[in-house]
């Protein structure tokens, strides 16, 4: 058989509950990023009144909450994981407008990054109703994301940072 379910009562449950505990020794976030990454791969689907896992699901090595959101973040086309990695140079959370100007993109193209990593549950809205702040899925997240890329590039993204900062603020420096 090349699928379980994920429910209590079936039997094949258990047998998954173990590979999950096994895998990220009962970690919350662990857990949750690696059900992230089944789910949005097709891994784990929808069945009925039951949630069905692919056995090939269990082959996969990912052996560390850090390699299971990497895996995520490999979704993401190059630019888009490239503005993602800025943002998470920027922080916890970043408002539209820095990120667009770091990033030196137009706001459609920030909009349509912003749109594919929420996508993907990297990151969220603050405000539904306000696109202007977005942070990233959880604080874990984003010091990976942030610690993925090397010393060189966060340096001049904090430079980016620094100036940017500096020419919106102009007016309230003395």
């Amino acid at each position: 058989q090349r699928q379980m379910c994920i429910r209590d009562s079936h039997p094949s449950a258990p047998d998954l509950l173990d590979w999950l505990f096994e895998k990220t020794k009962g970690n919350p976030l662990y857990i949750e990023e690696l059900l992230k990454l089944l789910v949005m791969s097709g891994k784990v689907r929808k069945g009925g009144t039951h949630w069905v896992l692919d056995k090939s699901a269990l082959d996969m090595q990912w052996d560390s909450l850090e390699e299971t959101i990497m895996s995520r973040l490999q979704n993401l086309d190059g630019s888009a994981r490239t503005v993602v990695t800025e943002a998470a140079v920027i922080g916890p959370a970043f408002d539209v407008e820095l990120l667009k100007e770091v990033a030196k993109m137009n706001r459609g193209e920030t909009l349509d990054v912003i749109d594919k990593a929420i996508k993907w549950k990297v990151v969220e809205n603050v405000s539904p109703l306000d696109d202007e702040e977005i942070r990233f899925a959880s604080r874990r997240l984003q010091e990976i994301t942030y610690d993925s890329a090397d010393e060189e590039f966060r340096r001049d993204i904090h430079k980016e940072i620094a100036t940017v900062e500096e020419k919106r603020h102009a007016e309230d420096i003395d």
